[in-house]
């Protein structure tokens, strides 16, 4: 895993940059992850709300809506090309997840788990050794 990331949105407008990574790299499966992505499912790494810095702010939108817990859940994208950056969830404050395709380098992005596997596409396939819910 990697020390520290980079990325941003597919315009430019929007930049992060983070100097401490969780060990979570996740895919998750749920009908939501799906619609937003247009994608059988999201790939997203994990970050410490507190460690990620952003260039062009005033660019973010986002949408909130009740997740699976009850609590919110807030996808923010860039208001002018649309890419989703980010991802978080009011029952886990201290994290905040990027979608994998928003990293500069996402090489080292491997997913060790993957969630609501209960709505995954049958054709998609997790890999044995993933923790899997």
């Amino acid at each position: 895993m990697k020390a520290s990331v980079s990325g941003g949105c597919s315009c430019g407008a929007v930049r992060y940059f983070s100097r401490a990574l969780t060990e979570q790299v996740s895919v998750c499966h749920c009908r939501d992850c799906q619609g937003t992505s247009g994608s059988a499912f999201a790939v997203r790494a994990g970050l410490y709300s507190r460690d990620l810095e952003v260039q062009g702010a005033e660019a973010i939108a986002m949408h909130v809506k009740p997740g699976a817990s009850g609590r919110a859940t807030r996808r923010s994208f860039c208001s002018r090309c649309g890419s989703q950056i980010f991802i978080s969830f009011d029952a886990i404050p201290d994290l905040i997840f990027v979608q994998a395709g928003t990293l500069d380098d996402s090489s080292w992005v491997n997913p060790n788990i993957h969630l609501w596997c209960g709505e995954k596409q049958p054709w998609v396939a997790v890999p044995a050794d993933a923790l899997a819910t």
